[in-house]
C-alpha cells in the first residue's frame, strides 16, 4: 500500500490530511459548490437539510482536527481565517433561519476584526480578509464570483455612499446600533428583494438605494424569501 493510503471506514471530517484537502477539512470544503447552490441544497436534503448542516457546522467542536496555519477564526468548524469559507454564513439566507446570518456576521465583526496592527484574523491573501469586511459591513455580499447577484447580511453603518461613475449607490440602515443586529425590513429602490433575499448587480450599478430597517428583537427579523 502506498503512502497516504487510508483504510476504509476511517474517514474523519475534522482531518485535512491524508484526505487530499488543502487548508481545510471536510467540514469547510463541503460548501465549495457556489456555482450551483440549488443543487447543493438538493444534495444536502432540501431547505431543511441545508439548515441542519449549517447548524451542525457552527456548533461542531472547534478543538478537533488539523491546525493548519490558515485554519483560524473558528466558530464551530466554520473558519473565517481562510477565504473558502467566506460565503458560508450567507447561505442561511436560503433557509428558515435567515436571522442566523446576521448573528454570525455580528460575531465575526466583533471577534475577528480589531483596530490593531494584527487585528485581522487569518491569511490576508491579496486583501480578501479586508475586502470581505468592507463589503459585508455595507450589508450585502456576492456568494459566487460567477453570479452577479448579492445577498444581504448585517450592515454596520447608518449610511454609506458608494460612488459609481457619475452616480452613487446609497445604503441606509434605519434604527441601526450595536444591539440592533437583525434585519426587520429591506428594500432596493423601494421594492422588495428577490428570492433568497438577493438583488442583481445591475441594480447596484444603476445607482439608487438599499434601505434596511434594523431591530434588536429576533422575533421581528424578516424571513428569507424562499
Amino acid at each position: 500500500m502506498g503512502a497516504g493510503f487510508v483504510p476504509r471506514g476511517t474517514f474523519d471530517p475534522y482531518v485535512a490530511n491524508p484526505y487530499a484537502f488543502t487548508e481545510g477539512n471536510a467540514w469547510q470544503w463541503q460548501w465549495a459548490f457556489m456555482q450551483d447552490l440549488d443543487k447543493l441544497t438538493d444534495i444536502m436534503g432540501g431547505t431543511q437539510g441545508l439548515n441542519d448542516k449549517l447548524n451542525n457546522l457552527f456548533n461542531a467542536d472547534s478543538s478537533q482536527g488539523d491546525q493548519h496555519q490558515d485554519m483560524t477564526g473558528y466558530i464551530g468548524q466554520y473558519i473565517h481565517g481562510n477565504e473558502p469559507s467566506h460565503h458560508v454564513i450567507y447561505l442561511y439566507n436560503r433557509t428558515e433561519e435567515s436571522y442566523k446570518a446576521q448573528e454570525y456576521l455580528d460575531q465575526v465583526y466583533d471577534q475577528f476584526y480589531k483596530p490593531t496592527p494584527d487585528g485581522i484574523i487569518g491569511n490576508e491573501d491579496v486583501g480578501q480578509m479586508s475586502a470581505w469586511y468592507l463589503m459585508s459591513a455595507l450589508g450585502f455580499y456576492q456568494i459566487s464570483p460567477t453570479d452577479p447577484t448579492y445577498t444581504i447580511g448585517r450592515p454596520i453603518f447608518d449610511k454609506a455612499v458608494v460612488s459609481i461613475g457619475e452616480g452613487s449607490f446609497n445604503v441606509i440602515a434605519e434604527n441601526n446600533g450595536p444591539d440592533n443586529l437583525y434585519v426587520k425590513e429591506v428594500t432596493i429602490n423601494g421594492k422588495t428583494l428577490d428570492k433568497f433575499n438577493t438583488f442583481k448587480h445591475s441594480e447596484f450599478k444603476a445607482g439608487g438605494e438599499l434601505r434596511f430597517v434594523m431591530t434588536s428583537d429576533k422575533s421581528e427579523a424578516m424571513a428569507a424569501n424562499l
